[in-house]
């Protein structure tokens, strides 16, 4: 047999059969990509944007989560390493939070997310049960020497005397409250390229305990006695402390669930989603959300909610020491009640009072293009007030989280982030299956960080 073909249409039919390959092989590429998922697990994505709850895992039947904890603390004065990262104590806040010798503003939250579940009752509707407890604290143009003369576990070495600095008022609150959420998420439009996702959630709020501690326009000098002993003299201004509940004691079970100190907030949020086709994994997606709407409801405890004048003549020492042994700061009263010569009682605050929850404007946008690696970055923006001791301040932040994926079981993130009090960070996450464990700041603090965090939990997903 003779053949016919030219050398020319010989390899034609070449880059025929290598086109076809290739093809195929880009084509089962695309069909065996895993589908997308943002660092965190989606039931804990929810708690930031609610309808984000409709876009990932839609494989999935139920999304859990088991447990899960977030710490954070950060201040213009911090100074964190690598070796406090995962600690967290009264000593930590006063020697690299606050600090000895600036005046400090910073913010704190304990996150814990107990048994939350998600599922989906439709390719279109997905709809879920929350629990959470949460620590919210801020504080403002606090004097880290002054705190650290009251509360010092190891004495430091101060030069004496120590005049106060005249600066704005001082404040410091502390709120603990619990959450019970229902949660749903609807994609109201969708094409081949294109979906709309709005979601929302509708929070029961029980207010588990605040205080808060106020000094104005304070004003005096500390010394020290022979035997490194010292006090606090020439002293005037005023002092205010308001405190609801017990810290801790009163997080209960029976609190999660009470109607004493009950209000409802809310979180909203809405999602679009590109995809090059229909059949194919999610491309893109860009996310706006309000979260936290709403405000946690307190009744002023009498024997702790006062306020005083401050008078203590150059003739006169309140020894830190020893007067202020034993006391908390939810307490402090006590301190001032006891010493009524340096402390003079102005009023008792014994009515209800409600403070904003952290309410806080939210941009997501996260990219999966790429095989392996996922781009997910957020902006967000307290619409909270700073320096209000009724309105809990959510620290404003921008970050960018590469992430490594491999087969849907193991990913590594490397969280880059810029906050408010904290600047500049880099942390490290790893994910295995449903077990994941990080920190924002964990690259940072190898050097030195503003800022302190850590967060670990357990998810599933179960179809």
């Amino acid at each position: 047999m003779t053949n016919t073909q030219s050398p020319r249409s010989r390899w034609k039919l070449v880059r025929l059969l290598l086109i076809l390959s290739i093809g195929k092989v880009f084509a089962q590429s695309e069909a065996i990509s895993p589908n997308p998922e943002p660092p965190e697990p989606a039931i804990l994505w929810a708690f930031k944007n609610p309808s984000m709850l409709g876009v990932f895992n839609k494989e999935s039947r139920w999304n859990v989560n088991v447990f899960s904890l977030d710490y954070n603390l950060s201040s213009n004065t911090a100074d964190i390493q690598l070796k406090s990262i995962f600690k967290l104590s009264a000593d930590l806040l006063r020697s690299d939070v606050l600090g000895t010798s600036k005046i400090s503003t910073g913010a704190g939250a304990l996150d814990l997310r107990g048994p939350s579940f998600s599922y989906r009752i439709s390719n279109r509707l997905v709809v879920g049960l929350t629990t959470r407890a949460r620590l919210h604290a801020n504080y403002w143009e606090v004097d880290g020497r002054l705190v650290s003369e009251i509360g010092e576990l190891t004495k430091v070495i101060h030069e004496y005397p120590y005049v106060l600095p005249r600066a704005e008022n001082s404040k410091a609150n502390i709120t603990m409250f619990s959450e019970l959420g229902a949660v749903a998420a609807y994609e109201f439009k969708s094409n081949e390229f294109h979906s709309w996702t709005i979601g929302g959630t509708l929070k029961y709020v029980n207010g588990i305990a605040n205080t808060t501690l106020e000094t104005a326009q304070l004003e005096g000098i500390i010394k020290s006695t022979p035997t490194q002993t010292s006090y606090l003299t020439d002293a005037t201004g005023s002092v205010t402390a308001r405190t609801s509940g017990n810290f801790f004691g009163d997080a209960t079970f029976g609190n999660l669930v009470g109607f004493q100190r009950a209000s409802i907030a809310a979180d909203l949020g809405l999602t679009y989603a590109f995809r090059k086709s229909r059949n194919l994994p999610i491309n893109f997606v860009l996310g706006i959300s309000v979260t936290d709407i709403g405000k946690a409801s307190y009744r002023a405890d009498s024997s702790f909610s006062k306020s005083y004048d401050v008078h203590i003549s150059p003739s006169q020492q309140l020894y830190f020491n020893n007067n202020f042994a034993n006391s908390s700061f939810s307490q402090t009263t006590r301190v001032f009640d006891k010493y009524p010569r340096f402390f003079s009682r102005k009023a008792v605050d014994t009515g209800k009072y409600d403070i904003s929850l952290p309410t806080m404007l939210r941009l997501q946008a996260s990219y999966f293009g790429l095989r392996r690696l996922s781009l997910t970055s957020e902006l967000a923006v307290s619409l909270n007030s700073g320096k209000n001791l009724n309105k809990l301040y959510p620290v404003n932040l921008i970050s960018v989280t590469p992430t490594f994926h491999r087969d849907r079981e193991i990913s590594i993130s490397l969280p880059i982030s810029y906050q408010q009090y904290g600047g500049g960070n880099v942390g490290l996450m790893f994910r295995y299956r449903g077990f994941f464990i990080g920190s924002n700041s964990l690259v940072s603090a190898i050097v030195k960080s503003r800022q302190v965090n850590a967060y670990t939990g357990f998810c599933l997903d179960l179809n």
